[in-house]
């Protein structure tokens, strides 16, 4: 007997953005400790990730810098960084734990994978996806 697979792909940047608020911020936290690192590179990445500031500069026509005052950062890991897509993956570590679909996680993609012989078997990825959004937003 012949079965057929599906794989659903979602977009997961809501889970990015997630890690941008301050409520992903401290979730993260809370995640990094949690996996036990050495106090010292605990302390390291969570500096690294606090109280980050940024300006612009610019030039004017004359080639003269020009510099906004100092924002303070929001987003929690910085895009581009080394540190991102590891600190992304420790963020999303759990996300799965309560699927019954295969899932796949890394940065913006994701994709449930499952049997798909039936409309059961549709509909669950199916909630496994929007089990995954919810988690998300929680």
């Amino acid at each position: 007997m012949e079965e057929t697979i599906k794989a659903q792909s979602l977009q997961i940047q809501r889970l990015k953005d997630e890690v941008s608020i301050l409520k992903g911020r401290r979730r993260l936290e809370l995640k990094l400790q949690s996996i036990g690192l050495e106090e010292k590179i605990l302390k390291w990445i969570l500096d690294f990730l606090r109280n980050r500031v940024h300006h612009v500069r610019l030039f004017d026509a004359h080639g003269n810098p020009i510099l906004s005052s100092s924002q303070l950062v929001i987003s929690e890991v910085p895009q581009g960084s080394a540190l991102g897509p590891t600190m992304f993956n420790i963020f999303i570590n759990d996300a799965p734990l309560a699927l019954k679909s295969k899932m796949t996680l890394y940065t913006d993609d994701s994709k449930a994978i499952g049997p798909a012989s039936t409309l059961e078997d549709t509909s669950q990825l199916q909630k496994d996806l929007d089990l995954l959004s919810m988690w998300a937003k929680s």
